[in-house]
């Protein structure tokens, strides 16, 4: 399994306040994933309390 450089989010500014954040595609995509993971076990999670 390959390892995921993971790069400092850069932040771009206009006018001194944050706009826009750029990060790393592959690394959007695992946040993504363990996202939707995260979804699946809360939706799994309370499922079994109810």
């Amino acid at each position: 399994m390959s390892k995921i450089k993971q790069n400092a989010p850069e932040i771009v500014l206009r006018d001194g306040k944050p706009v826009s954040v750029i990060i790393d595609i592959a690394e959007m995509l695992k946040r993504l994933e363990d996202a939707g993971d995260l979804r699946k076990l809360e939706d799994f999670l309370s499922d079994r309390a109810s």
